[in-house]
C-alpha cells in the first residue's frame, strides 16, 4: 500500500461514485464489492500513515484522498448497511488531517 495506490482508488471511487445513484448501481455495487477489501485495508493504512509520515505535504494529500474516497463512496456504504464499518476509520482520518491544518495554521 501506498499514497499511490491511495490516489489510485481516489481516480476510481471518483468515477463510480455517481454511477450510484443511476441506471448502473447494480454494476457500480458488484464493481466496489470486488474491491471493497482492497480499499478498506488502503483506508486503514492512510489512517496509520497519517500517524507515521513525516512530511506534512504527504500527510495532507493522504488524509484528502482517504477522505475523498470515503465521501465518494458514502452511497456505497449506505446502501451495503456499511457505514458503521467506516464511521471510525472516517472520523480518525478526519481528526488526523484537521490536525496537520490546524498546527501549520498556528
Amino acid at each position: 500500500m501506498s499514497l499511490t495506490a491511495l490516489q489510485g482508488l481516489e481516480t476510481l471511487a471518483k468515477q463510480l461514485g455517481p454511477q450510484l445513484k443511476g441506471p448502473k448501481q447494480a454494476e457500480t455495487l458488484e464493481i466496489i464489492d470486488s474491491k471493497h477489501e482492497k480499499i478498506l485495508e488502503n483506508l486503514e493504512w492512510a489512517n496509520q500513515n497519517l500517524k507515521l509520515e513525516p512530511q506534512r505535504e504527504k500527510l495532507l494529500l493522504t488524509g484528502r484522498c482517504a477522505l475523498s474516497i470515503l465521501g465518494d463512496l458514502s452511497r456505497f456504504w449506505w446502501l451495503r448497511g456499511k457505514v458503521k464499518e467506516v464511521w471510525n476509520l472516517f472520523f480518525s482520518i478526519l481528526d488526523s488531517t484537521k490536525e496537520i491544518e490546524i498546527n501549520e495554521d498556528g
